[in-house]
């Protein structure tokens, strides 16, 4: 916006000499001089700033080869012994500690190559999803943490069923969802019989195509190519299908729910490399210094230290790993900083929205 400043005209008196020389010569009054126009000023607002910026509270190092999916794993007896796992190609499954000084490890899938990895718990025991595939088939293996949780055991396996190659996991609850590479989303649980466990696979309709999935722990948010979204309960049902819920915005290349007191907050990491809520675009920096993120992941509860209110995992686009404190995240955007974790019981939903409406008084009859 251009703001106008005029300058004041000043009043100028002419003196004029007339008569013999022993007189003072009279003043004539002179009418004042018509304000000349001021010359024009343009004042130009300062730029505006650029978009919010939160730094990453710590790097945890950079990945070689290509990380396709995020997943934080909370040590409920131990919140200093929690995890953060990663898709990492063949390289395998990257278990990474969320303390500082931990020692990572990795659980490799001989010859197979890892595209997929999910967390959530039963009961108080770790539930782990890894997909891998192999000469373009996938299999879907459900795994545990060891008591010390330093190493990954698988207790069940599904090969058959499974449709294209999965493109992103989501837990809701115990169950399972899976989007492949052709938009489409299944439903996968583990069962027990007679001492056999097994995984259970089943189409869900709720949407007619799905580009992305973040989990609150008791529920899945899900969004479709042309930006549509729903939530889902754990058994795929959508909640609240009456109320349209906004499009995303477009060019999602991520997306995660931070469950907080006063509702869900959903957060799109975009193809550019910065991050919307909420009509709200901000970017991550290292030292400082602005990075474009790939992949962004968010759990709440209790980490420890600086993360007790919870954690957010970033990827960016040159395989740098960062960790970043919610209380730092919540502090910037004004957010509520207390996280909501899931208690392991499905949320009381609402299958069908009446909305409410407060209609005026009849009119009075004359």
């Amino acid at each position: 916006m251009t703001r106008k400043f005029f300058g004041a005209s000043l009043l100028c008196l002419t003196l004029i000499a007339c008569g013999g020389k022993d007189e003072e010569p009279p003043v004539e009054d002179t009418p004042a001089a018509e304000e000349a126009p001021g010359q024009e000023i343009d004042v130009v607002d300062p730029e505006p700033e650029g978009p919010l910026m939160i730094d990453v509270t710590r790097v945890l190092g950079t990945f070689e080869g290509e990380v396709t999916g995020l997943a934080f794993s909370r040590n409920q007896q131990d919140v200093q012994g929690s995890t953060l796992l990663a898709a990492n190609g063949t390289a395998g499954v990257a278990i990474i500690p969320t303390e500082d000084g931990g020692a990572p490890s990795v659980y490799n899938l001989v010859d197979r190559r890892v595209v997929a990895v999910a967390a959530t718990k039963v009961g108080e025991n770790p539930l782990i999803a890894i997909e891998s595939t192999q000469d373009g088939l996938s299999q879907l293996d459900i795994a545990t943490f060891t008591a010390e949780r330093s190493e990954l055991v698988v207790i069940g396996s599904i090969a058959s069923g499974l449709f294209g190659t999965a493109s992103e996991f989501c837990f809701a609850g115990e169950a399972l969802f899976r989007v492949n590479t052709d938009n489409g989303l299944s439903r996968h649980t583990v069962t027990t019989a007679e001492g056999v466990v097994g995984v259970t696979s089943e189409p869900v309709s709720a949407m007619a195509a799905v580009s992305h999935c973040a989990s609150t722990g008791g529920t899945l948010h899900i969004t479709g190519p042309e930006g549509k979204q729903q939530v889902l309960t754990p058994k795929g049902t959508a909640i609240l299908t009456e109320m349209p819920f906004d499009d995303a915005p477009a060019d999602i290349a991520d997306m995660a729910v931070m469950p907080l007191e006063g509702g869900n907050e959903i957060f799109f990491a975009l193809e550019n490399g910065s991050v919307e809520i909420d009509d709200e675009i901000f970017t991550f920096t290292i030292d400082g210094a602005p990075v474009a993120v790939s992949r962004i992941a968010m759990a709440p509860g209790n980490f420890g230290g600086v993360y007790r209110k919870g954690a957010v995992a970033v990827l960016t686009t040159d395989n740098q790993l960062g960790l970043v404190s919610w209380l730092s995240i919540a502090n910037a955007l004004d957010l509520s900083a207390d996280s909501v974790e899931w208690n392991g019981e499905e949320e009381e939903v609402v299958e069908d929205f009446v909305p409410q409406i407060e209609l005026p008084a009849p009119p009075v009859e004359q």
